[in-house]
């Protein structure tokens, strides 16, 4: 969104770039996005902070459309209803674009700590969706767990973001312990929602719980 990108100008703009960042290059499009949203006027900006894992979004046709002007057997015709799966964690491609910079100082790393670069959806019932339609939240299973929060508690820990063009999460149990920013609980309920993307978030949280679940190995003396 519109709002994001002002968020990621003005995060971006502290980083120890090894290549000036023209802040022109950040805008929409540049992110290989899909789709392109902006704020309603009154409605909170659709940012990681104000969405949620498992939100559902439904299209809804702004007043004065053709579609709200349809005949009714377009009225009826299935209603697009999406749902938000995860943060999108940027590629490599991302510091290549901007800043060549591919270490934890990066914008890869900046957006996949903070969930700036977007976000992924899953279709659950398909349908029309057209430049200046309203996407509205209509359900909100999880409050508590906004793309905001699941993008700081799993990138960024301590070390996540530093191999250049990767990523690498804690894995034994006590580098869990010491770098996990959240409680054990919350960890386990991540890794346990069904509504939270598998692939790069879910499988890596069921990695993490794991081996947090690991019995510590025990050092025996012999007599």
């Amino acid at each position: 969104s519109g709002e994001t990108i002002a968020r990621l100008k003005a995060d971006a703009a502290s980083l120890p770039l090894r290549q000036p960042l023209e802040q022109s290059s950040l805008r929409g499009g540049n992110f290989a996005e899909n789709i392109f949203v902006s704020a309603a006027a009154g409605a909170d900006s659709p940012c990681p902070d104000s969405l949620c894992v498992g939100d559902v979004l439904a299209v809804v046709a702004p007043r004065g459309s053709k579609r709200r002007c349809a005949s009714s057997a377009a009225a009826e015709s299935p209603t697009l209803r999406l749902q938000v799966s995860s943060p999108r964690r940027p590629c490599s491609k991302i510091d290549a674009r901007f800043g060549r910079t591919w270490n934890g100082g990066g914008v890869r790393a900046l957006c996949a700590r903070t969930g700036l670069s977007g976000w992924f959806v899953r279709v659950l019932a398909p349908g029309e969706l057209r430049d200046g339609d309203e996407l509205r939240v209509v359900e909100r299973p999880h409050p508590q767990w906004s793309l905001g929060r699941v993008s700081r508690l799993l990138y960024g820990m301590e070390g996540a973001c530093d191999p250049p063009g990767g990523y690498a999460l804690p894995t034994t149990r006590e580098q869990v312990l010491s770098r996990w920013q959240g409680t054990l609980g919350e960890l386990r309920e991540l890794a346990g929602m069904p509504e939270l993307a598998r692939y790069e978030y879910r499988r890596e949280l069921e990695r993490l719980s794991a081996a947090v679940d690991e019995e510590p190995r025990r050092s025996c003396a012999v007599m």
